[in-house]
C-alpha cells in the first residue's frame, strides 16, 4: 500500500500553511514553495536587473555516438546500446526493462520516445540497426493514470483488480485489499522520469493567471527541489548541511525558472539561496527526522505535487487542422480549419478520462501589475477574449476507451469508432505521428478494458498477437488463474497458460489435477508448471527437448502422461482468455467500472404490457412455435400534467398455444431454491410466508419463450429491435379468477423491487391454465419497415454494392460486439432475422439494419429443428444444446457473413436433413468466397473448435482492414438452384381463417413470399 505523510508534519502542505518557526520573510511549504518577497526585491533593484545579462553559457547537448542506444533516466544507469540486427519496439522495451527491474506486470505502461521527432514508437515499429545509424531513443513511461497514489481527496482512486476486490464496488477512495498500480522499481524509475521532466520543461508549468500566481509557481517549484534534494540526501546517507557544493537548487527547478533567477540582482539571488539552505536543514530536522518519513513517501509526495503544479500532466495532447464526428442517422458535421496555417483543434487522450477533444485557445499572456489607470484600459479587451477562451478550453468527451471497437488509419487520417457507431476522424501531420496517437489509445484500451485485444493491426503489439494464436494470458496472478479454472468447471486436465508476473523469460502452466489419497479419495488440485523460453526456443522446465513454438510444444505435452509428486494427469482443454476479463493487469480507474460487462440477470425479468394496450392485426407469418402479427400499441405519454396517448406500430409474436408449456418458467426446483424471490397468490405481492414450489411436481419445464423477452429487456443498441414488453395473458386472468374467489391453488413468483426497473414485473408462473382459449402469450416488439434482410437482398440483388455489403455486416458485429461485452447469447443469427431500416441504396448513409430478438432458443429445439437450422446453428449446439455460448453468435456470424456475400442465398437448401448432419460430422463448411481475406474470416468464425473463434472486436477490427485492402469485390452469385413449387418455408405460411368459417379444409395457406415482384 502507498504511504501517506503525517498531516502535521507531512512535508507537503497547502499555499497557505507556514512552517513553525519561520518569520514570514521565510514562510514556506514542502510541495508548493519556499515563500520569498520576490517581488519586494526586484522592484528595489530593477536598475540591475535591467542591466544584467546570465555570464554562465548553456550546457550543450553531447552528440550521440554512432549507433543506436536507449537512455534510461535513473542516475546511475547505463544506456542500452544495440549491435546489428532487427528489432521491435517491444522487444527492446522489455529488455529495458529488465535492465531497469521492471517488472512484466508495470512493462505495458512503457514505451520508447524520441526526443528528435517528439514522436513515439509502436509496440511492432520495427528498427534495423547497422554501422551508419545514429539513433537515441529514451525508455519512458507513457500511459499515466493520475491518483494512482491516492493522496488527492479531491478525485478518484486509481488501482489494480485484485482478486479479493468485488466487482463493481467502486469506493470513492482506495480500498484496502486492492493492488497498487506501481511495483517498486517502477515508482523509482517515474521519479527519476519526472525530475528530467520538471527541469527539462517537458512537464510544462501551469499558466499563471495573475502575476502574483506566477509567484506562487515560482515558490512551488522551490519546494520541488526541497523534496528532491531531500530524497538524494537520504539515498546517499549524506546529512544536509554536509551536501556537496555542487548540489545546488537550480538543478532541480525547471530551466524557465532557472534562467529567469539569473537575470535578477544580486542581492535577490543571495537571499533565495540562503533561506532556502536555512528552509532545507529545518525541513530535515523537524520533518523528515521527527516524522520518520521515508524515501517512498518523498517520491510519492514529489509526483502527487507535479500533478497539480504542470499542466495535463501524464496527457498527450495531438494538433489537428481537420475535426469530424460524425454518427450513422446523422449527417457528418465538420470541423475544420479556415485554410490557415494555425491549427484550431487539440485531441487530449488522459488515462483517467479517455479521448477528449477542444477548439485550440488563444493563449493570453499574465497581466502585469502597471498603474491602474493602464490595467482599466486593457480590462474590456481581455475580458472579450477572455469570454471567447473560456469556452474552447472546455474540454469536450467523445470516448473512454472500453467504448471503442476498432480504429483506421489511412496515411494520416485516423479514424475512431465507438460502439455506438459514433466515429471520430482527424488528420495528423504524418503517418508517424499517427501511428503514435494510435498505439497511445491502443495501450489505454488494453490496460481499462481488455488486456488481450488490439483495436488496430497497424500497432499490433507482437507478444498480444503471440498471447491470441496460443491462448496464453498475460502475466496474470495464480489467484486468477485458479479462478478462471474453476469457472471453466475446473475438470482434471484443464489448463491455463499465462506469463510469468516476475520474470519476461518463463510462462507458467496452471493444472487442475486431482491427488489420489486412500483416504479422501480424489482431492482437487492446482499445479503451476513452468515454461522457459530462450531464444525463440520453448521448453518444460526440467526437460532438454525445446520447440521451435508454444503451440508445437503443448501439442507434444497434450500426447504425454505428466507426473509430478503423487499425482498424474494428460493435459486436455486450455482456458483461453475471453473479451473483457477481469484480471490484475487492468486498472481500476471510475469511468473503467462504468464500462465493466453487467453480466446477465439469473432471473426472468420484463415489462408488463396489459391485454388491453395493444390490438392484433394482420398475420404475417410463422416463426419457431410462434406466429407473427402486426400490431398497434398503445402508449400513454403524461407531458406537463397533460395525458397523451398514443398509438405505435409494432410486431407481435405470438407463443403458439399447442407449445404454450414451453412459456412456463425453469424448472420448479430451481426456482423454489431462489430465495430473493417469494411465494404470493396476488400480483406484486411479496408475502414472509407461503408453499415452496419444491411441493410441486417437479417435472422440469424448459425455459423458453420468456428468456428471449428477458434477454431484449437487457440490451439497449441501435442495431438491436426493440421490446416494448410483454403480454402475459395468464397473469391478467389469474386477476380476474381472483376477483371473482376462484384463485385457490394457483401460484406465482413476482417483484416489484426497484433494482430491477420497478413496476409489475413476471417472473415466474405456476398452476393449470384457467382458459386455453385466452392463454397466448404476446412479445411486443418494435416495427421495422424494411422487412427481412434476406427477403430484400433477393429483390435488389443487381444492385447491392460491395461498400452497402460491408456496412450491414458491420453493423451486424456491432451489435453482437455489444452483447458480447455484456456476456449476452443470440442464438439464432441469421439475415432472415436481421431487419432493415432503411435501404440506404441511393444514400449516402447507406443501409440500417436491426436484429431481431431470438426467437424460441435452441435449449428447447427438437433434435430434428437443430438440424434444419445447419449451417446456422453451431455444431457444438447440435452435439448438445447445452453448449450454447457466445462461441455460437460467432458461427453463425461466419454463416451471415456467407449470405451477405451471396446476396441472400440460403447455404446447403438443396441437402436433406441427414445430408446437413453428415455436413457437420464431416467437418465441412459453406464454399467460401474467392477474396482470400473475406475467405479466411468466415474460417476461423467457422472454426469447429468454439475456443478458436475470434472475438467479436477483433471481426470489426478485420472487417474494416478487409474493406480497406479490398474495396472492391465483386459480389460472387451462387447459381440460383431450380425451385420446387410444392416446397415453402415455414415462416411464409399465413393464416386465412379458422377451421369452421368456411368450406375451406383448411386454415392455412402458402404462399411464396420471397419470388421477385410478390
Amino acid at each position: 500500500m502507498l504511504l501517506h505523510l503525517p498531516a502535521v508534519q507531512s512535508g507537503y502542505v497547502g499555499r497557505s500553511l507556514l512552517w513553525p518557526g519561520l518569520g514570514p520573510r521565510r514562510a514556506t511549504c514542502l510541495g508548493v514553495g519556499v515563500y520569498l518577497n520576490i517581488k519586494e526585491d526586484c522592484s528595489a533593484m530593477a536598475f540591475c536587473a535591467k542591466m544584467r545579462s546570465s555570464k554562465k553559457a548553456e550546457v550543450s547537448q553531447v552528440a550521440p555516438e554512432p549507433g543506436v542506444e536507449v537512455t534510461f533516466y535513473l542516475p546511475d544507469q547505463e544506456p542500452l546500446r544495440l549491435g546489428a540486427g532487427e528489432y521491435t519496439a517491444e522487444e527492446l522495451c522489455i529488455r529495458a526493462a529488465q535492465e531497469c527491474c521492471i517488472s512484466p506486470l508495470c512493462h505495458n505502461l512503457f514505451a520508447l520516445y524520441d526526443e528528435n521527432t517528439k514522436l513515439w514508437y509502436a509496440p511492432n515499429h520495427a528498427i534495423t540497426v547497422d554501422d551508419k545509424m545514429t539513433l537515441r531513443l529514451h525508455y519512458r513511461m507513457r500511459f499515466y493514470f493520475t491518483n494512482w497514489h491516492g493522496t488527492n481527496d479531491s478525485e478518484q482512486s486509481v488501482w489494480r483488480h485484485s482478486p479479493k476486490k468485488q466487482k463493481n464496488s467502486y469506493e470513492k477512495k482506495k480500498a484496502p485489499d486492492a493492488t497498487p498500480l506501481l511495483d517498486a522499481s517502477s515508482l523509482e524509475y517515474l521519479f527519476a522520469q519526472g525530475q528530467h521532466d520538471l527541469v527539462k520543461c517537458l512537464a510544462p508549468i501551469r499558466d499563471p493567471k495573475t502575476e502574483q500566481d506566477g509567484h506562487d509557481i515560482e515558490n512551488e517549484c522551490l519546494g520541488m527541489a526541497v523534496l528532491a534534494i531531500s530524497h538524494y540526501a537520504m539515498v546517499k546517507k549524506v546529512q544536509l548541511p554536509e551536501l556537496p557544493k555542487d548540489i545546488s537548487y537550480k538543478r532541480y527547478i525547471p530551466e524557465t525558472l532557472n534562467k529567469s533567477i539569473r537575470q535578477r540582482n544580486l542581492l535577490t539571488r543571495m537571499r533565495i539561496n540562503n533561506v532556502f539552505k536555512d528552509f532545507l536543514k529545518e525541513f530535515n530536522n523537524k520533518t523528515i527526522c521527527d516524522s520518520s518519513v521515508s524515501t517512498h513517501d518523498l517520491k510519492v509526495k514529489y509526483l502527487a505535487t507535479l500533478e497539480t503544479l504542470t499542466k495535463h500532466y501524464g496527457a498527450e495532447i495531438f494538433e489537428t487542422p481537420m475535426l469530424r464526428i460524425s454518427s450513422e442517422n446523422e449527417m457528418s458535421w465538420f470541423r475544420s480549419s479556415d485554410g490557415g496555417s494555425t491549427l484550431c483543434y487539440e485531441v487530449m487522450v488522459t488515462g483517467n478520462l479517455g479521448i477528449q477533444w477542444r477548439q485550440k485557445p488563444n493563449a493570453v499572456p499574465a497581466e502585469k501589475e502597471k498603474n491602474k489607470l493602464k490595467r482599466k484600459k486593457l480590462e474590456n479587451k481581455h475580458k472579450k477574449d477572455e469570454e471567447k477562451n473560456k469556452v474552447r478550453e472546455e474540454w469536450n468527451n467523445f470516448s473512454y476507451f472500453p467504448e471503442i471497437t476498432h480504429i483506421v488509419i489511412k496515411e494520416s487520417l485516423v479514424s475512431i469508432n465507438k460502439q455506438d457507431n459514433k466515429n471520430m476522424e482527424l488528420q495528423l501531420s504524418s503517418h508517424e505521428e499517427a501511428l503514435s496517437f494510435v498505439s497511445l489509445v491502443d495501450g489505454y484500451f488494453r490496460l481499462t478494458a481488455d488486456a488481450h485485444h488490439y483495436l488496430c493491426t497497424d500497432v499490433a503489439p507482437p507478444l498480444i498477437v503471440h498471447n491470441i494464436q496460443n491462448g496464453c494470458h498475460g502475466p496474470i496472478c495464480t489467484e486468477y488463474a485458479i479462478n478462471k479454472l474453476r469457472q471453466e468447471g475446473s475438470e482434471e486436465g484443464m489448463y491455463v497458460l499465462r506469463w510469468s508476473c516476475t520474470h519476461f523469460d518463463n510462462i507458467l502452466m496452471t493444472v487442475t489435477c486431482f491427488e489420489k489419497s486412500e483416504v479422501l479419495g480424489g482431492q482437487k488440485q492446482f499445479k503451476n508448471f513452468q515454461i522457459e523460453v530462450q531464444k525463440g526456443r520453448y521448453s518444460l522446465h526440467g526437460s532438454d527437448r525445446g520447440f521451435p513454438s508454444l503451440e508445437e510444444l503443448m501439442s507434444h505435452l497434450k500426447k504425454q502422461i505428466l507426473r509430478t509428486d503423487n499425482i498424474s494427469f494428460v493435459l486436455k482443454r486450455c482456458c483461453q482468455p475471453k473479451p473483457r476479463e477481469i484480471s490484475n493487469l487492468l486498472v481500476a480507474t471510475k469511468k473503467a467500472q462504468e464500462w465493466q460487462p453487467v453480466y446477465p440477470m439469473s432471473q426472468l425479468s420484463f415489462d408488463r404490457i396489459l391485454k388491453k394496450d395493444i390490438t392484433q392485426g394482420e398475420h404475417l407469418g410463422r416463426g419457431t412455435r410462434t406466429h407473427i402479427y402486426s400490431g398497434t400499441l398503445v402508449d400513454y405519454r403524461d407531458d406537463e400534467g397533460t395525458a397523451e396517448e398514443k398509438k405505435i406500430k409494432v410486431i407481435l409474436k405470438v407463443l403458439d398455444p399447442s407449445h404454450r408449456d414451453i412459456s412456463l418458467c425453469g424448472s420448479l426446483q430451481e426456482a423454489s431454491a431462489r430465495a430473493s424471490f417469494r411465494v404470493g397468490a396476488v400480483m406484486g405481492e411479496l408475502l414472509d410466508s407461503g408453499p415452496t414450489l419444491a411441493s410441486s411436481p417437479s417435472t422440469p419445464l424448459p425455459q423458453a419463450f420468456f428468456e428471449a423477452a428477458s434477454m431484449m429487456r437487457q440490451v439497449s443498441h441501435k442495431h438491436i429491435v426493440y421490446l416494448y414488453g410483454v403480454c402475459v395473458r395468464d397473469v391478467e386472468t389469474w386477476q380476474e379468477l381472483l376477483a371473482s374467489g376462484r384463485a385457490q391453488g394457483h401460484l406465482f413468483v413476482a417483484s416489484s423491487v426497484p433494482e430491477l426497473g420497478g413496476g409489475s414485473r413476471c417472473l415466474r408462473a405456476h398452476g393449470q391454465k384457467p382458459r386455453a382459449a385466452s392463454a397466448a402469450d404476446i412479445m411486443v416488439e418494435e416495427f421495422v419497415e424494411g422487412g427481412p434482410l434476406d427477403l430484400f437482398m433477393h429483390r435488389k440483388s443487381d444492385v447491392l454494392t460491395t461498400p452497402w455489403k460491408f456496412k450491414v455486416a458491420k453493423q451486424l458485429a456491432s451489435a453482437l460486439s455489444y452483447l458480447e461485452d455484456k456476456d449476452l447469447v443470440h442464438g439464432n443469427v441469421c439475415t432472415k432475422n436481421l431487419l432493415l431500416a432503411r435501404e440506404g441504396i441511393d444514400s449516402e448513409m447507406g443501409p440500417f439494419i436491426k436484429l431481431s430478438d431470438p426467437g424460441i432458443p435452441v435449449t428447447v429445439l427438437s433434435r430434428q429443428e437443430c438440424i434444419e437450422r445447419i449451417p446456422w446453428i453451431a455444431p457444438e449446439c447440435v452435439e448438445d444444446a447445452k453448449n450454447l455460448s457466445v462461441a455460437a453468435d460467432k458461427w453463425s456470424f461466419g454463416t451471415t457473413l456467407w449470405e451477405i456475400c451471396y446476396n441472400g442465398e440460403i447455404p446447403l437448401k438443396d441437402k436433406t436433413l441427414i445430408e446437413k448432419e453428415r455436413f457437420y460430422e464431416s467437418r465441412c463448411r459453406p464454399v467460401t468466397p474467392s477474396c482470400k481475406e473475406l475467405a479466411d474470416l468466415m474460417t476461423r468464425c467457422m472454426n469447429y473448435d468454439p475456443n478458436q473463434r475470434p472475438f467479436f472486436r477483433a471481426i470489426m477490427r478485420d472487417i474494416n482492414k478487409l474493406e480497406e485492402q479490398n474495396p472492391d469485390i465483386v459480389s460472387e452469385k451462387k447459381p440460383a438452384a431450380e425451385v420446387d413449387p410444392t416446397h415453402f418455408e415455414k415462416r411464409f405460411l399465413k393464416r386465412i381463417r379458422d377451421l369452421g368459417e368456411a368450406s375451406c379444409p383448411c386454415s392455412w395457406a402458402a404462399g411464396r413470399l420471397c419470388a421477385p415482384g410478390q
